[in-house]
C-alpha cells in the first residue's frame, strides 16, 4: 500500500484504529512518566508489551486489554485499518524500548532519555493525529536500508560494539561517600520536643532519600549526661551521603515533601517551630584519617 510516496506493509487483516490510538496514548503517558522519574521498570514493561503486540501475541498485551476496556466503556466506534503497519510500529517500539534499557544499563542515561523522547513523540502523534509511525519507518527501511542492508548492518553493529566497548573500558567512577555531622543545641527543657519534631517532619524525608540511594545511612545520638553550657549538645545526627554533590544539594528532599506531607503549610510552621527551639546549630563535614 502506498500513499504520497509512503509505503506501508499490508496483511489484509482489519483492526480498530481507534483502539490502536488509545494504546498509543497509554504508551505516551508511560513514557512521559519514565522521562520524569527515570524508573527503568517502565521501558521494561513497554518492551514486553511491544513484543507481544509486534510478534502476534496481541491477546497477552496488557495495554491492548486496557484499550479494549476503554473502547467498550466509552462506546468508541470501530474504525477499520490494516493490521500490518501497526505491528511494524510495535516492532519499532520494541527496538526503541530495548535500546533505552541497554543505554540505561550502561549508565548512558542521556541517550536513553533522547530515545524515550522520540518514542513519546511518535506515540503522541499516533494517538492525537493518527500519524502512522510504522508506515514512515517501513518506507524509510524499504527505500534506503533494505538496498544497502549488508553495509549498514555492519556499520551499526560496529558502532554499537564500539559504544559498548568504550563505555565498559572507561574507568569506573569511584564515588566517595560524604559524611556530615549535624549538632543541635536546644533551649533548656525542649530537647525532647525538638527530637520528636525532627523524627516526625525531617527523618521521613531522609528515609526517602535513602530509598533512592542519595543517602547511605542516617544515625542519631544524644548525650547521656549534660556537659557545660559552652560545650553542650542535645542532639547529634550523622548523615552519610552518596557523594559530596548530594550533600550540598539543597533540594535533595524537596520532591518528597508533598508526597509525605500534603499540608505543606503545616509542615513549614512545624519546622519553623522546631528551629525556634534551638539556641545553636552547626554542621561538621567529616573526613577519615588513614592511620596506616
Amino acid at each position: 500500500m502506498a500513499n504520497n510516496n509512503i509505503e506501508c506493509p499490508v496483511d489484509f487483516v482489519s483492526i480498530n484504529e481507534n483502539k490502536i490510538r488509545l494504546t498509543a496514548g497509554i504508551v505516551f503517558i508511560l513514557t512521559l512518566i519514565y522521562l520524569f522519574t527515570g524508573l527503568w521498570i517502565i521501558p521494561a514493561f513497554l518492551l514486553i508489551d511491544f513484543f507481544v503486540r509486534g510478534f502476534n501475541f496481541v491477546s497477552y498485551s496488557l495495554l491492548g486489554i486496557a484499550s479494549d476496556k476503554l473502547v467498550a466503556a466509552f462506546s468508541i466506534k470501530q474504525k477499520p485499518t490494516d493490521r500490518a503497519p501497526k505491528r511494524f510500529a510495535a516492532k519499532t517500539g520494541f527496538l526503541f524500548s530495548a535500546a533505552i534499557l541497554v543505554f540505561f544499563a550502561f549508565d548512558l542515561k542521556n541517550i536513553a532519555l533522547i530515545l524515550a523522547i522520540v518514542l513519546a513523540t511518535f506515540a503522541l502523534l499516533e494517538s492525537a493525529f493518527g500519524f502512522c509511525a510504522g508506515c514512515h519507518v517501513y518506507s524509510f527501511y524499504t527505500k534506503f536500508l533494505k538496498r544497502k542492508s549488508s553495509i549498514l548492518t555492519s556499520c551499526f553493529f560496529f558502532i554499537f560494539i564500539a559504544t559498548v566497548h568504550t563505555t565498559m573500558a572507561q574507568p569506573a567512577k569511584t564515588e566517595t561517600s560524604f559524611t556530615v555531622e549535624n549538632y543541635y543545641k536546644t533551649k533548656w527543657g525542649f530537647a525532647e520536643e525538638f527530637i520528636h519534631l525532627w523524627k516526625t517532619n525531617h527523618y521521613p524525608l531522609l528515609k526517602k532519600a535513602i530509598e533512592k540511594g542519595d543517602i547511605i545511612s542516617v544515625t542519631a545520638e544524644q548525650p547521656k549526661l549534660h556537659s557545660g553550657e559552652d560545650t553542650r549538645c542535645d542532639f547529634k545526627v550523622i548523615i552519610v551521603f552518596k557523594n559530596s554533590d548530594k550533600a550540598f544539594d539543597g533540594a535533595l528532599t524537596e520532591p518528597y515533601k508533598k508526597l509525605l506531607y500534603p499540608d505543606v503549610d503545616k509542615l513549614k510552621k512545624d519546622e519553623q517551630h522546631r528551629f525556634e527551639l534551638l539556641i545553636a546549630h552547626w554542621d561538621v563535614m567529616i573526613d577519615k584519617v588513614a592511620l596506616d
